[in-house]
């Protein structure tokens, strides 16, 4: 079957920031896309894209302050089947993992304003993925 999936993302931005993205289809999925998963950024800025050290697409790019819009349409194939379920799977109290495994996927804006030399950082459209 196929399933449209998605994104729109709005910001205030009260100063310049940088912006790493992770909001593409994971790696493992990638081959079952059926229409392009380009991440659409507006005002339009140019925006790299690379792999990280776990094969997760980003996207770089940088935003004068203003409104900022993050968007992306797609569609996905997948077959209906049910997950594997991990009948004996655990839950872990988050203050038990370790580092390495407590990253949050999704988009992470750090912003520090020029004029106050103040950072805020800010986590939105997280996945699980």
């Amino acid at each position: 079957m196929r399933i449209g999936l998605g994104h729109d993302i709005r910001f205030a931005i009260p100063s310049p920031i940088s912006v790493v993205a992770m909001l593409n289809v994971g790696p493992s999925r990638m081959a079952d896309l059926r229409e392009s998963d380009e991440l659409h950024v507006e005002p339009t800025v140019e925006v790299t894209n690379f792999f990280d050290n776990f094969g997760n697409r980003c996207s770089r790019f940088v935003r004068p302050p203003g409104l900022l819009r993050v968007n992306n349409l797609a569609v996905i194939h997948d077959s209906g089947a049910p997950d594997f379920v991990e009948l004996d799977a655990r839950e872990v109290p988050v203050q038990d993992l370790p580092n390495d495994v407590t990253i949050v996927r999704g988009l992470l804006i750090f912003a520090v304003s020029p004029t106050t030399q103040t950072s805020s950082t800010l986590v939105a459209g997280v996945s699980l993925c």
